[in-house]
């Protein structure tokens, strides 16, 4: 719901009840719809876009930059942009990618130029000393 109004100085407070009751629902639904606001920007808000099932956050009002929220994993795609930090799935294997970065042909090329670190993958053996990270590391990728 995208129904934020500012409460003007000269409004009176029993005439803003729906107004109030609108600005109210906006904020708990996270500013949810099939666009972005395009009004009253604020950096920090978030967007729920209800088409793409994906939370969003405001980083830049000036340029209208909404960045995609870290939460959740997403699948793994060619082509597709990913955050440091953030998790990738493809078929039953996990990663962590490990830098921004655009995939390439496949996880594999991935993993092997050191974009994505295996997290349970096919591809990888566990038993190997390289297949474990440092806490070092781990606490890298979230600083």
């Amino acid at each position: 719901m995208q129904k934020y109004k500012e409460i003007k100085d000269t409004d009176l407070v029993r005439d803003s009840r729906q107004t109030i009751n609108d600005n109210v629902q906006t904020l708990l639904s996270n500013n949810s719809g099939t666009a972005f606001p395009t009004d009253n920007l604020v950096v920090g808000m978030r967007c729920y876009r209800t088409d793409l099932k994906k939370a969003y956050t405001l980083t830049d009002v000036a340029n209208n930059k909404w960045e995609e929220d870290g939460a959740g994993v997403s699948e793994w795609a060619t082509g597709k942009e990913y955050k440091k930090g953030s998790l990738v799935y493809h078929d039953t294997d996990v990663y962590i990618v490990l830098k921004d970065y655009t995939s390439g042909a496949s996880p594999a090329s991935d993993l092997s130029a050191g974009n994505l670190y295996a997290v349970n993958a096919s591809t990888v053996s566990t038993s190997s000393a390289d297949a474990f990270m440092t806490n070092a590391e781990v606490d890298a990728l979230f600083s």
